[in-house]
């Protein structure tokens, strides 16, 4: 009987991590399309807004992470030749603040100041 019950924790866990893998994937395809699969030159502050709200739903932090720092990205060189309106600087400045990394945090920190915000 303990193994029966110990075996059924392991399916149901195994099965609720593949459904949120999945998730991920599927919400990764769509900012990957979103994005333009990185070609994407022009950003607009909804449409940076719209990617924010959608990162939110990651379950995996570290993809999480990723999207954050692009969103940052998007949002610093997003309007070049011009540099960014204040919209677009307070999401990266938003954004800024949610990443993990001390070290990564802190170069962002440092560009977010070279593109006049």
């Amino acid at each position: 009987m303990k193994k029966i019950f110990i075996l059924s924790l392991l399916v149901v866990f195994t099965y609720d991590a593949k459904a949120d893998m999945m998730k991920d994937l599927e919400l990764s395809n769509e900012l990957l399309a979103m994005s333009e699969y990185g070609a994407k030159a022009s950003w607009s502050t909804s449409e940076l807004v719209t990617l924010e709200n959608k990162i939110s739903r990651f379950s995996d932090d570290n993809l999480k992470q990723i999207w954050i720092s692009n969103v940052v990205t998007y949002a610093l060189i997003g309007n070049l030749p011009n540099y960014p309106n204040t919209k677009m600087c307070n999401i990266a400045k938003r954004n800024i603040k949610k990443i993990a990394d001390n070290d990564l945090r802190s170069l962002w920190d440092t560009n977010y100041g070279l593109y006049n915000c």
